[in-house]
This record gives structure tokens, C-alpha cells and sequence, in this order.
């Protein structure tokens, strides 16, 4: 691997680890810290922000697709429904990026 190949590589590694450490922090907080009214805006404004960095990346990691998909299932989905809302309309608004990321995962 070339120093330019190895030096892009490192630096999608690193943005997939800020994109999924800046989710779980999203996710903790829209859940726990707000109340409903606030938690829409701050659902739009993580929407918003976290979106493009996904669809822009150069690639998704499984760290970032567990921390998504765990929020829309049970007991979390349950548990923490603001998380869940964040999570679910994430998940819509990226698919087109994150599908083959999940279907690469199934096949595993």
C-alpha cells in the first residue's frame, strides 16, 4: 500500500470512528437529556449535521452500523424512544450509503 493509499486510508478510518462516536453521543443525549418538545429540534439538528458526514464518508463501519441498528430494535427501541426516532429517520435518510453495508454484514 502506497503512503498516499495508506494515508487516505487512515483518514476515512478516522472519520468513520468521530461520525460513530459523535451518533452514540447524539443518540445518549437526544434520549436522556431533553424533553419531547426539545428533543424534535434536537433530532432535526443531529439529522441535519450527521447525515452528510455518513453519505459523504468514504466508507461505514460495523461499529457505526451497530450503533444505529441497536437503537431500533427491541429493548432500546422501547427503552429510549427518542433514540429510536434519531436512529430510524438516520437510517432512512442514509440508506442509499448503508444498505451495502448491511447486506455485506448478513453475508459475513
Amino acid at each position: 500500500m502506497s503512503a498516499i493509499s495508506n494515508g487516505a486510508w487512515r483518514t476515512g478510518q478516522e472519520t468513520c470512528l468521530i461520525i460513530s462516536f459523535a451518533l452514540e453521543n447524539a443518540l445518549y443525549l437526544n434520549c436522556s437529556s431533553f424533553s419531547d418538545e426539545h428533543s424534535g429540534k434536537v433530532k432535526a439538528i443531529m439529522l441535519e449535521v450527521l447525515s452528510p458526514l455518513i453519505t459523504e464518508a468514504d466508507f461505514v463501519s460495523n461499529e457505526l452500523l451497530d450503533i444505529l441498528l441497536i437503537h431500533i430494535v427491541d429493548p432500546l427501541k422501547s427503552q429510549k424512544k427518542n433514540a429510536y426516532a434519531l436512529a430510524k429517520d438516520l437510517i432512512s435518510k442514509t440508506s442509499i450509503t448503508i444498505e451495502p453495508y448491511i447486506q455485506q454484514v448478513g453475508k459475513e
